[in-house]
C-alpha cells in the first residue's frame, strides 16, 4: 500500500481517471486480502481505510455519466454508515467487475465463518471475562475489545 503504481494484488485507478481526479489518480488503489479490503487515497492528505470482509453488507458496481464516457466504473462497499470511505473509484470496467466478484465471495466466506451472533457472543464473553477477573473496569474492557487490544 506504499508508493504509487502497480503491484501484485493491487487494484490501482484507471489512468483515464486523471481527467476526473487529476491530483490523486496515481495514489488511489485497493488491495483485497483474505480478511479485509484496504482502500488507499489522497496525495496531500493520505488515508487508508481498512474494511473487514465480514462487515460488508453488500457490494455494488456503479458508473456515472462521466465515468461511462471515460469507460470507468466504481465499486461501492455498503456498510453501516460511518466515517470510513468505502468506495473504490475510477476502475476499468473489467477490473471493477473482478473486484465485485472477489469481494462478494470473500464477504460470504467471512460471514459464514463467524455470523453476527457468534461475533457478539465472542465479544461479550471477552468483556465479561476481563471485567469479572477484576483486572479492568467495564469501560476499559469495552475499549480493549472494540479496539482489538488486550491489557
Amino acid at each position: 500500500m506504499y508508493g504509487s503504481g502497480p503491484a501484485e494484488g493491487l487494484f490501482p485507478a484507471s489512468p483515464r481517471s486523471k481527467w476526473l481526479d487529476w491530483i490523486t489518480w496515481k495514489r488511489n488503489a485497493a488491495v483485497l486480502t483474505s480478511t479485509m479490503v484496504m482502500i488507499r487515497s489522497g496525495r496531500i492528505t493520505r488515508s487508508v481505510s481498512f474494511v473487514p470482509h465480514a462487515r460488508v453488507q453488500s457490494v455494488a458496481v456503479m458508473q456515472g455519466p462521466l465515468q461511462r464516457k471515460l469507460d470507468m466504473a466504481s465499486v461501492h462497499l455498503h456498510l453501516v454508515p460511518g466515517l470510513v470511505p468505502t468506495s473504490i473509484d475510477h476502475q476499468e470496467p473489467a477490473t471493477a467487475l473482478q473486484l465485485w466478484k472477489l469481494q462478494v465471495s470473500r464477504s460470504d466466506i467471512a460471514r459464514d465463518k463467524e455470523g453476527p451472533e457468534e461475533w457478539m457472543r465472542r465479544v461479550t464473553s471477552e468483556m465479561v471475562d476481563s471485567v469479572s477477573d477484576g483486572t479492568e473496569s467495564t469501560a476499559s474492557a469495552i475499549n480493549s475489545v472494540t479496539n482489538g487490544t488486550e491489557n
